[in-house]
This record gives C-alpha cells, structure tokens and sequence, in this order.
C-alpha cells in the first residue's frame, strides 16, 4: 500500500486501513502477520506525525506483541510510542498518555514483570478510580486484574475486571476482560459468577471470527464443567495458532506463554505418558538439524494394565513388539519420524533389539516407518 506516501489525505486512510487490518489479523489468531501488518502502520504513522493514528497501531502492537510471547518487542514499542507522545506535545497526565502507561503495565504483567507492574499502576491509582469509561479504563482495570491473578489473588482480581467487563458491555472491543473475570472468579470458587462470564464471553465470540482467546475460553469450559474434550480442545487450538508462524523461535515463545504453559501441563496431568523431542516427519536427512525440525511428541511408553495383559497372555518379547508397534503408531499421528535410537531409548533396549522387533513386525505384514526408513 503506497497510494498515499505523497498525499496527506489518503496516507491516512492508508494507516487506518493497515490498523483495522492488522487487528482483524490478531483477532482470527494471525499473530506474526498481524504484527507485521502493525508494524507498517506504526511506521507510516511515525512518519506522518500523527499521535492518534500511531498510538492506535502501536496499542495494537504492543498488545499482540505480549500475546504471542514477544515481550520485549512490545515493550520496545510502547516505549517508542511513549517518546514519540512526548515529543509531538502530548501530555503524560492527559487521558491518552495515562492509557499508554496502563498498557504498559499490562506488558509488565504479561512478561512476569509485576513489581514494574505494580508500581505502574499504582502509580495510576487515582485515575483508574475515577475514570469510568472507555477503552483507556477497561485497558487499566483489565491490568490491574491481571496482575492481581499473576499475584495469585484472585479475590482482589474480581472487582477491577468486573468493572472492566461492566464497560465491554457497553463499548464492545476485546473480550479479554469479561474472560478474565470467570477465570479470576472460578479460582476464587465463586462458580456461578464464573459461569455466568464465561456464557457472556461465548456469545459474543459465537457471533464473529474471534479465535484468538479460543484456548482461554475452552480450558476455562474445562475448569468449569471438567470435560476432557474441552481441555484436549484448548490444547489443540495452542498447537494451530503455533503452526501458523513461521519464525521457529517465534512459535516456541508463543508455546512457552504462562497460559500455554498451564494448559499443556494441565493435559499431561490428565494423558498418561512420557515427551520426547523427535524429528519431524519429513526434515530433511543428511544434514544437522535445526530446531524448527523436532517436535514434541507424546509416547505412551507403559499403558499400564493393559501392557500387563500382554504380558501375561503373551510374554516379554511379544510386549515389547506390542510397545514398539504403539510407539510408532503416536508418533506417526504427532507428525514425528523417529530413529531406532530415539525408540531404543524409549523401550530401555539396544538399537540391535529394535531392528530385530522391527523384523518381526514386518514378517506379519506391518509397516514400521521411521526417519530412514518409509515402510
């Protein structure tokens, strides 16, 4: 987009555009895209002078920036943005200057800085009592929520997000905050109230193509009705919006995010089984590996009292053969091609052992595709 670089007029229409477009990126989960949409339009806007238009591009980006895990990069933004204020005349105790600070706090909290987060906004105490209205006071009341959950006080978190959902109801935008309030409520066992959130929230992401909260709102569902489904679905979504970067470090910060993190073990307290890191199906033999070619996968090493029949019925090499068959099937299905190493190392055996497990499974007809080999 370059129509405008010499006309004013619709050079401003242009970073509009590239706003609205980038935050309609981040809403259907786009991060790295939307965060390069952004960052043309905080550049275009800087270039331009004007303090509206940057301080929208650079909310935009700050905020998606915490949100896939790129902290100091949204830091670096707000920061930017901070100076630019000032030096274009803007008042630091004006309304869109007290915004800037409470969305730095928010930033604070989300990259585990809560001391800087506390001292933010306590600093921004009596403003956020008195102003009632509008984004600038969900965006500090939606902080001063977050950082009390980050406190592990879920009962102080309560008030400031209820009244940030107060306002959402009425001005629309982001439903962070009304999710935020079930969570906060459901941990401090007021389940109703959580509930109650929790339904307002899921009717208004029914309406339009907002994905992004979407593995927020299942893992609340399942800490709410304790459905495997819907904490298996939360995870799920974490593994789309991660393969949907294309930067490998980018995808491994959006992963290791406080929520994803949570999420993740949550699951694993609930799957039996052990992680590996195992080559992709697919990387590319004959060459060192990079991060971007392993992944994490799932190996349900001992299933319990079912191997135990096995072993019963059948005796210990014939478990072992069952265990390898398994091992392969997971891996196959997390989108991994192990070595014979790699399952050697899984089983407790040498890698002789599992060539010959290999042979005897093929004997019967069925196929053992590792890294080099298909069948």
């Amino acid at each position: 987009m370059t129509l405008g670089a010499n006309r004013p007029a619709l050079r401003l229409n242009e970073i509009e555009v590239l706003t609205t477009l980038g935050l309609v990126q981040a809403d259907g989960a786009q991060w790295e895209v939307a965060w390069n949409t952004l960052s043309q339009a905080r550049q275009a806007a800087a270039e331009l002078g004007d303090k509206r238009l940057l301080g929208e591009a650079v909310f935009g980006l700050a905020s998606i920036g915490a949100r896939m895990g790129q902290h100091a990069r949204a830091r670096e933004a707000a920061d930017f943005y901070l100076v630019e204020y000032a030096r274009l005349g803007g008042d630091p105790d004006a309304t869109y200057g007290r915004w800037i600070r409470a969305l730095s706090g928010n930033l604070y909290v989300l990259a585990g800085d809560l001391a800087n987060a506390a001292r933010t906004f306590a600093e921004l105490q009596d403003w956020i009592a008195t102003e009632t209205t509008g984004r600038p006071s969900v965006t500090a009341l939606d902080g001063v929520g977050r950082l009390a959950l980050a406190q592990n006080d879920p009962r102080r978190a309560i008030a400031p997000l209820a009244r940030a959902a107060s306002i959402w109801e009425k001005i629309g935008g982001d439903v962070a905050p009304v999710l935020l309030h079930a969570l906060a409520a459901h941990r401090a066992g007021e389940t109703n109230a959580a509930r109650a959130s929790l339904a307002i929230a899921e009717t208004a992401l029914q309406t339009g193509d907002v994905t992004q909260h979407n593995a927020l709102l299942y893992y609340l569902r399942f800490q709410l009705f304790g459905s495997l489904s819907d904490l298996q679905t939360a995870r799920d979504e974490i593994e789309r919006q991660a393969a949907r970067f294309t930067n490998p470090q980018w995808r491994s910060d959006f992963e290791n995010l406080a929520l994803h993190r949570e999420i993740e073990q949550c699951w694993q307290s609930h799957h039996p089984g052990r992680i590996f890191r195992l080559p992709r199906a697919g990387a590319p033999l004959g060459k060192t590996l990079s991060a971007a070619d392993y992944v994490q996968v799932r190996w349900t090493v001992d299933a319990g009292q079912s191997d135990a029949d096995v072993l019963r019925r059948t005796g210990k090499a014939a478990l072992r053969q069952f265990r390898l068959r398994r091992l392969l099937d997971e891996a196959h299905a997390q989108g991994a091609a192990p070595t014979d190493a790699d399952l050697a190392r899984a089983l407790g055996v040498n890698r002789r052992t599992i060539l010959r497990d290999m042979a005897a499974l093929r004997a019967t007809g069925q196929a053992t595709p590792t890294r080099r080999r298909k069948q």
